[in-house]
C-alpha cells in the first residue's frame, strides 16, 4: 500500500471507530449486522469513502467488494467471532485464563476488520471522487447499494431507516 494509501486508511479506521463508539450509530449497524449479515466494517467505510471521498460505488466495483468482503467474513471474522463468544461458555470452568484469551482474540479480531476495510479500500482505489455532489446522498447510496447486494435487503424501509440514523448522527456531529 502506498504512503497516500496508508494515510487513508488511517484516517478511515480513525473515523469509522468514532462513529461506531457513538451508541446510536452501533445498535444501528450492529441491528444490520445481525439481521441481514452485512459486515459493519464495510458499511463504516463505505459511508466513509461517501462522506470523505466523495465516492460513490457503482455496481461494477460493488460487486468483487462485496465477493472479498464476503469471503474473508466467511473464512477469517465469523470464525474468529464464534471462538471468542464461544468461550463465554466456557466460564464455569476457568481458571483465570478466559477473560485475558478472550481480550486476545478480540484484538486480533479488530486486526483482521482493519484488514477487511483494506480491502474494501483497495476496490475504491478504481472509483473516481465526484465533485460537487452532496456528500450526505453519496454516503447513503454508498451504504444502500452495499445492503442491497451484499444482503439482497428485503426490508429496505428499515435498512434505509438505519442508515439514515447512522448519518444522522456522523453528519450532525462529524468529530469528537
Amino acid at each position: 500500500m502506498s504512503e497516500q494509501g496508508r494515510l487513508q486508511a488511517d484516517a478511515a479506521w480513525a473515523a469509522i471507530g468514532d462513529w461506531y463508539a457513538r451508541p446510536v450509530v452501533r445498535t444501528a449497524v450492529l441491528s444490520l449486522q445481525d439481521r441481514h449479515g452485512v459486515s459493519v466494517t464495510a458499511l463504516l467505510t463505505l459511508l466513509w469513502a461517501g462522506l470523505r471521498e466523495q465516492v460513490s460505488v457503482d455496481a461494477v466495483v460493488m460487486a468483487p467488494l462485496v465477493a472479498d468482503v464476503e469471503r474473508f467474513q466467511r473464512q477469517v471474522l465469523r470464525p474468529l467471532r464464534a471462538a471468542r463468544n464461544g468461550l463465554k461458555a466456557w466460564s464455569a470452568t476457568d481458571h483465570g485464563e478466559l477473560p485475558a484469551l478472550r481480550r486476545r482474540l478480540l484484538d486480533e479480531e479488530l486486526r483482521c476488520e482493519r484488514f477487511e476495510q483494506w480491502l474494501v479500500l483497495a476496490r475504491l482505489q478504481a472509483v473516481s471522487p465526484r465533485a460537487g455532489c452532496e456528500a450526505g446522498r453519496l454516503a447513503k447510496e454508498n451504504a444502500c447499494g452495499y445492503l442491497e447486494a451484499a444482503a439482497g435487503v428485503v426490508d429496505a424501509a428499515d435498512a434505509a431507516l438505519r442508515v439514515d440514523q447512522v448519518l444522522q448522527v456522523i453528519v450532525t456531529d462529524p468529530v469528537r
